[in-house]
């Protein structure tokens, strides 16, 4: 009798262990999509919200390349979530951490060269800050597609001569202290012999019917007030060889910047994941 209860008592310790595998820690199937499914499903309710959206995460770049089933199982024997969570967070924390690492590498070892080319830029910066532009006119034509015409006067004050440039241009209306009404202005100066250094020349634009759409709005033909002010776009310069004027450059030092504050970002959303199990 003694014997029978104590088999009976190994029996519930060994089904009450059995019953602690739930939500993280329960085993999923990996037979087939459908028992997975299914084991998932079971898993899913005794997981917190957290730990829902770390698994999301962590099988997210799975199903984004198109890995199987049998690759996931293949990676992660006695599959749990918990496992899926903690070996792709981990695996991905370490392969970020080295593409920040690598990218300041990057930018120590090129110190020299990225001083070099900012200062080249700096400088095509200073000499296109004197080419400014201002508006001589705004016309609206009142016929079924109101197109806007717009004149400007282009005063290159720079040192290099110029076939064409691009302009950002605001409209605004009576007494408006900022406007959304953006428009871009391509110029081009072939026709007319260009604008070479230190001259000024005049030109015309035409706005299409979707182009610059908000400029021939009622309200502002109406307006008792329009003006517009004119800002050029200092990658779109080229000179009389049809060459931009901006020097570009590639990677830069903002290039590595960005990968490796990416990948810091990245590593403490992994790490936040991480914690969902912890």
């Amino acid at each position: 009798m003694l014997k029978a209860c104590r088999g009976l008592l190994l029996l519930g310790i060994v089904a009450s262990l059995a019953g602690c595998d739930k939500g993280v820690d329960l085993r999923l199937s990996t037979q087939n999509a459908q028992a997975y499914r299914a084991s998932l499903d079971k898993a899913w309710p005794d997981m917190t919200a957290a730990q829902q959206d770390a698994y999301n995460w962590a099988v997210g770049s799975w199903v984004a390349n198109g890995f199987s089933l049998e690759q996931l199982a293949e990676k992660y024997p006695g599959l749990t979530p918990r496992s899926v969570i903690v070996g792709e967070s981990e695996e991905y924390i370490r392969g970020k951490t080295q593409e920040a690492a690598n990218a300041q590498a990057a930018i120590t070892h090129n110190a020299d060269r990225f001083a070099k080319e900012e200062k080249l830029v700096q400088q095509a910066e200073a000499e296109l800050a004197k080419v400014t532009a201002k508006a001589l006119d705004l016309k609206t034509d009142r016929s079924l597609f109101s197109e806007v015409n717009f004149s400007y006067e282009v005063a290159n004050a720079s040192r290099y001569n110029i076939a064409s440039a691009d302009w950002d241009a605001w409209l605004f209306i009576n007494d408006e202290q900022t406007s959304d009404r953006h428009c871009r202005v391509h110029g081009y100066y072939q026709s007319k012999g260009g604008v070479p250094a230190g001259s000024t020349r005049t030109a015309n634009f035409s706005a299409g019917f979707m182009d610059c759409r908000n400029w021939a709005t009622l309200e502002v033909q109406n307006a008792k007030a329009r003006y517009v002010q004119i800002k050029l776009v200092n990658d779109s310069v080229k000179n009389f060889d049809e060459r931009k004027v901006l020097p570009v450059f590639s990677p830069t030092r903002a290039y590595y910047e960005k990968v490796a504050a990416d990948a810091n970002k990245a590593i403490k959303i992994a790490a936040r994941h991480r914690s969902a199990i912890e």
